[in-house]
């Protein structure tokens, strides 16, 4: 038993100290009557060939997620793919980029972006009340503005409501977390895009408070923050089906 908990140990060190996985942390504890554990840290890595069969814990969604070597999916379950475009970044055939997968409540969607910026400078919000708070899902959120203020007060997402492209207009302002998949896999969505994610400061549909919003900046490292709502940021719409 003591040889097979030293191997185990062995293993993990490997596995932390590889420069290859060194993005993820990996901790264990063997020790005390009640047994052990693995905890696996998040990866912000988009999934690859180089990755398949690695295992990350997705601190935003709160899963357990493994690469199958195109696409980080939740244990114990998979997510389905349009087959028309079943690869990260692929075009889909009505022109929008297949940008990646999210999970909401129990049920994993594919999102869709669109291959320009909607806007490179619009406000949040012209009035100061609480609204919007959904880490997660973008589409209940600018739902909900739909359904209880005037539209007109909430110009980032006013341009995504109000958005016809692709042959759709179904389209929304991602969430924090959404945005946080866009910006994980930028590079293959960049590939298919006739506007790139680069240096831009980019509008969430997640409030926060009476007078402030989230936004995440993809030249700061992907790093999301609140500021004023009254500021101007870029809009990139995303869809899901």
């Amino acid at each position: 038993m003591k040889l097979f908990q030293f191997y185990i140990c062995f293993m993990l060190f490997a596995f932390v100290m590889s420069p290859a996985l060194s993005f993820a942390q990996t901790s264990f504890n063997g020790g005390g009557v009640n047994g052990g554990s693995i905890i696996p840290g998040n990866d912000i890595r988009a999934c690859a060939p180089a990755l398949e069969g690695a295992i990350k814990y997705n601190s935003v969604t709160k899963k357990l997620q493994f690469c199958d070597g195109t696409n980080w999916l939740n244990s114990g379950g998979s997510c389905t793919a349009n087959p028309a475009c079943p690869v990260i970044g692929n075009v889909c055939t009505d022109g929008s980029v297949f940008a990646g997968f999210n999970v909401y409540g129990t049920a994993c969607s594919p999102i869709y972006v669109a291959t320009t910026n909607q806007s490179t400078a619009i406000g949040w919000s012209t009035e100061d009340i609480t609204t919007t708070t959904d880490f997660i899902d973008g589409k209940a959120n600018q739902a909900w503005v739909v359904a209880n203020r005037p539209i007109a007060n909430y110009p980032a997402m006013q341009l995504c409501e109000n958005l016809g492209l692709h042959t759709k207009t179904d389209w929304y302002l991602p969430s924090v977390n959404e945005m946080t998949t866009l910006f994980i896999n930028r590079t293959a969505i960049n590939a298919s895009s006739s506007q790139n994610f680069a240096t831009q400061d980019y509008w969430t549909s997640t409030g926060r408070g009476q007078y402030e919003a989230f936004g995440l900046s993809v030249g700061n490292s992907g790093i999301v923050s609140y500021v004023d709502d009254a500021v101007t940021s870029d809009v990139r719409c995303v869809r899901r089906d």
